[in-house]
């Protein structure tokens, strides 16, 4: 068994500019066309054949589109639900409400705090109709009128009493009549994804990866984020690309010549997912030229299965962008802000950190390196449930990223943020810890060392 090489600078890939020059010959890209025709036509589904005989059929939409095939009961329950919602003239209508409030009944005593919602199935039927279509329908026509009673039980837990500062507007009301803001679910929203938080834990894989070092993973996070740029992709491409390839590092052990190709194919993953274009194959095999068509989409089957067919991660940087609005945080602190998350994600100490705390700990460095006094002031906790004390250990180790010094081969991020485009974040004063906590919290950092110091 051989260890990974553990020098820097042993692990390099090739610079994404580099592979992007239109250095591809017309000849190459004819071959990676007609290699996806190949596919394409291994794959296809083949056409069914008659039982009768050896004559071939075209397949049925309906038949793929549906599973009555599958389950033949659902034939013979279809008519049934047809009967109870739409009534023949001189038909007796079926007592749905008898059976429906029996068991309502039974709910309402095993739980005496939910509360009780009468529905007009009408208005909200499908088979029935709309309430205007009912009600210029003839006499004879309409369904009797089915009562449904819904039992909502009410949530249990604390109650967040927090409120807004007097001086301070909410930032959801003032969006409220904007459809794109969804004001009206956003809280429960980043709620839920917090509460998802959970579901994608990420252990010390490093110590099953025999092939791989802590500085491979962060050669490769610097290479995905340069080729994010070249090809113009959401920064939350990124993120997620970032997160599938911890979370197939979980699952499976590579070696590391196949670290490159899980980088493109969790970026051509997270793009399918989270950017508005249809992305191009042939784009990320220019990125990664020495891998082909075949491998990167058997790649691809690879990752997704290993994760679970689930790309609903919940990403630090979806975080901040709320927190950020919500504070009406200017631009370039917000883009401070996205520079020390994005240069987190290099570091492979910050995988098993929440995203959410993330977020939060990335904006109140930014905060306090632009001269803001308190940072984390009252509305940032409203909007994100968090205190500083809640995040104050992420905020030491992001701060130390800033302060260590970034090799040749990981100087992306580095450089792109130094652009004026992105204000030049990057070249900001850093602060030492002691200067980040001054006057935010309510022990200092020398009280710690000292307990520290006793302690050992």
């Amino acid at each position: 068994m051989t260890s990974a090489n553990n020098t820097p600078g042993a692990f390099k890939l090739p610079a994404v500019k580099e592979v992007m020059k239109p250095s591809t010959s017309k000849e190459a890209a004819k071959n990676i066309r007609t290699e996806r025709l190949d596919m394409e036509t291994h794959y296809k589904r083949k056409a069914e054949r008659n039982n009768d005989g050896n004559k071939e059929m075209k397949r049925l939409a309906l038949n793929d589109l549906t599973n009555l095939n599958i389950y033949p009961n659902i034939k013979t329950i279809l008519p049934d639900i047809q009967k109870c919602t739409t009534n023949k003239v001189g038909t007796k209508p079926c007592d749905a409400t008898q059976d429906n409030d029996n068991i309502t009944s039974k709910v309402l005593k095993q739980n005496s705090q939910s509360t009780k919602i009468v529905v007009d199935t009408k208005l909200i039927s499908p088979l029935v109709g709309t309430a205007d279509s009912h009600a210029n329908m003839p006499k004879k026509l309409q369904s009797p009128k089915q009562v449904f009673t819904l039992v909502v039980p009410e949530k249990k837990g604390e109650i967040n009493l927090k409120k807004l500062p007097d001086d301070e507007e909410d930032f959801d009301k003032l969006k409220w009549n904007d459809p794109y803001q969804v004001s009206q679910y956003a809280k429960d929203i980043f709620n839920y994804l917090k509460d998802r938080e959970s579901e994608y834990p990420i252990d010390n894989y490093m110590e099953r990866q025999i092939h791989l070092t802590k500085d491979m993973r962060a050669v490769l996070v610097d290479w995905m984020a340069s080729a994010q740029q070249t090809l113009e992709l959401n920064h939350e491409t990124l993120y997620l690309a970032v997160k599938i390839v911890d979370l197939y590092l979980c699952e499976v052990v590579i070696t590391k010549n196949t670290l490159q190709l899980l980088g493109a194919t969790a970026l051509f993953l997270a793009h399918k997912y989270d950017d508005r274009s249809v992305p191009l194959i042939e784009d990320f095999l220019c990125l990664c030229s020495s891998y082909k068509y075949k491998e990167l989409i058997s790649m691809e089957i690879l990752v997704f299965k290993a994760i679970r067919y689930d790309l609903g991660v919940p990403l630090s940087y979806r975080f901040l962008r709320r927190y950020a609005r919500c504070g009406k945080v200017a631009s370039a602190t917000l883009t401070l802000a996205r520079y020390i998350l994005e240069l987190s994600l290099m570091n492979y100490d910050n995988i098993a950190f929440s995203d959410s705390k993330s977020a939060a700990a990335a904006l109140f460095i930014a905060l306090r390196m632009l001269g803001v006094d308190k940072g984390w002031n009252a509305t940032l906790e409203y909007y994100s449930d968090y205190k500083l004390k809640d995040f104050a250990e992420i905020v030491t180790v992001l701060n130390g990223n800033l302060h260590r010094k970034s090799t040749v081969e990981c100087s992306s991020i580095r450089k792109k943020y130094s652009d004026e485009t992105f204000f030049e974040v990057a070249m900001v004063p850093i602060l030492t810890a002691e200067d980040l906590f001054k006057d935010n919290l309510d022990f200092t950092l020398h009280s710690v060392n000292s307990s520290t110091r006793n302690a050992s």
